[in-house]
């Protein structure tokens, strides 16, 4: 047997390890949540016969696009989209697989496309902007990221459920591809679902991608959701959730010193806060609008040189009507030698013009067990 049917017997192994924790149970979701889509046992590549399986939610993710721009799963929502996994220093199967995944986008018009280094520590946002240009990749919406290597390990081999073998055994190693990865595509729903998983290579298996693809387009109405996606009048939870992501963006880019600090930047801030914004911190304390956004604005670049990621899980729309909108969800400042999470939940009002067209009310902060600091340490 030839080295590199060893090595490729190895990954393939590795994967079944991880493919095989993929067998999902549907929970039920909290009284009050927003529904979600009911899911099915199944193993990934297997897509029954009928409507499409549930394989598990695609992970929670903070990463950094080739712009620079910071994405979360969040951002995603709303979007029928499919990854894959991919580094520039590849000369093995990722020029195969960015082909691929160039040609679908060309097929299939609107779809959303992701591609997500295993090689962080080499491909920064400059190295991906550069590979997309070798390809004369120019749609803005296909995202190249990347981002601290145990973060993204977590999401391709914990989050996916697809392996990395960063230094494979001598005899397995190969100078075009030097780190071991799934060259299989994933597709996500727009709910976040990971609906299945896709040996593209196999021209049997990128014709059945693209028939899920269309299948998903015409159970959902189309690949890309509006803000009025719904129905019945009542504010978009999609849009809601969003913006939690969106705001708390800001945050870590303006904590960290990566905004500047000036009145236009702060503006999306300043801008989401309704006249009447109160909020209730972690050690119970009501804050009105003149002091958070004083606090907000004194705090620019305070943790700069802290690696502090700011991240958000758990996001769930609890009600909403036509004029309102509430959310819980938690979030995490992670450090590179701490992490604590508050539980929030935040009362939206609809108003024109705000970003999302959503303002914050009232928010309502508590610290998670484990995560209360005293007063001098409090993040505002």
């Amino acid at each position: 047997m030839s080295p590199r049917a060893i090595r490729w017997g190895l990954l393939a192994l590795v994967g079944l390890g991880l493919l095989a924790t993929l067998i999902v149970v549907s929970v039920a979701d909290p009284p009050g949540a927003r529904s979600r889509p009911a899911t099915v046992r199944g193993v990934p590549g297997d897509t029954g016969t009928g409507a499409l399986p549930v394989l598990g939610q695609a992970p929670e993710f903070s990463l950094v696009d080739r712009s620079g721009r910071t994405i979360t799963r969040t951002d995603l929502l709303g979007e029928v989209w499919v990854a894959d996994f991919v580094f520039t220093r590849c000369g093995g199967s990722c020029p195969r697989l960015t082909s691929l995944l160039l040609r679908l986008g060309t097929e299939l018009p609107g779809l959303r496309r992701i591609s997500i280094t295993v090689d962080p520590a080499h491909d920064t946002p400059e190295v991906l902007a550069d590979y997309a240009r070798a390809y004369s990749i120019d749609d803005p919406s296909w995202l190249f990221l990347t981002g601290p290597p145990h973060r993204v390990h977590g999401v391709v081999v914990e989050g996916f459920k697809l392996p990395i073998v960063d230094e494979p055994p001598h005899q397995m190693a190969h100078p075009d591809e030097p780190i071991l990865h799934s060259d299989r595509f994933v597709l996500v729903d727009r709910q976040g679902a990971i609906r299945g998983y896709y040996e593209a290579t196999d021209p049997a298996e990128y014709e059945r991608l693209r028939r899920d693809i269309r299948a998903l387009g015409r159970d959902n109405g189309g690949m890309t959701a509006s803000r009025s996606d719904a129905d019945d009048g009542t504010l978009d939870p999609v849009v809601c959730e969003r913006e939690v992501v969106e705001l708390h963006v800001f945050l870590e880019q303006w904590f960290t010193g990566r905004l500047p600090d000036t009145d236009e930047a702060f503006a999306r801030f300043e801008s989401a806060l309704a006249p009447r914004f109160t909020l209730v911190d972690p050690a119970g304390e009501l804050l009105d609008r003149a002091t958070v956004v004083g606090a907000v604005r004194g705090g620019h670049g305070r943790s700069a040189g802290e690696e502090l990621t700011i991240r958000i899980e758990k996001a769930t729309v609890r009600h909403r009507s036509t004029a309102a909108c509430l959310v819980t969800y938690e979030e995490w400042h992670d450090t590179a030698t701490t992490s604590r999470g508050r539980l929030s939940s935040v009362l939206f009002v609809h108003r024109s013009g705000a970003p999302n067209d959503l303002e914050w009310l009232h928010l309502h902060e508590t610290w998670l067990p484990g995560s209360a600091v005293s007063g001098a340490e409090e993040d505002d």
